[in-house]
């Protein structure tokens, strides 16, 4: 009965050792971020400086990109002949994207970002 409960106190020496290996090692090291930003932190904190500055967005997934471009004062669709692009949806489409703020991390591993969407669509992934 003493060899049993010395076997099973080594194999969960063992298990312990090898989860504090893990922890530490190089590989889980790189998944790691220098900064991680905190849920309610902006997505984009460089962009509200920038939204007067903007002359055109694009904007689309892994099938097609849209463009639209500042032109005087009016927002217009560079893919549709220069046609007028509903000036509200763009100012509320930029605005909306300025106040993004971060919720949670989902994985810090990056083998699992194709899996959650969100490789970028001109590295091969399906993002938007």
């Amino acid at each position: 009965m003493q060899s049993g409960k010395t076997l099973l106190m080594l194999v969960a020496a063992l298990a312990l050792a090898g989860v504090g290996w893990y922890l530490a090692s190089d590989e889980r090291a790189d998944w790691q971020r220098e900064s991680v930003a905190a849920a309610g932190d902006p997505v984009l904190p460089e962009l509200a400086e920038l939204e007067q500055r903007l002359k055109s967005i694009e904007f689309g997934d892994a099938t097609q990109t849209r463009t639209v471009e500042l032109r005087g004062a009016t927002w217009v669709l560079l893919d549709k002949g220069g046609y007028p692009a509903k000036q509200d949806t763009v100012v509320g489409l930029v605005r909306s994207v300025a106040d993004l703020e971060r919720v949670e991390a989902k994985t810090a591993n990056p083998a699992r970002h194709d899996r959650l969407g969100l490789v970028d669509p001109g590295q091969g992934g399906a993002a938007r």
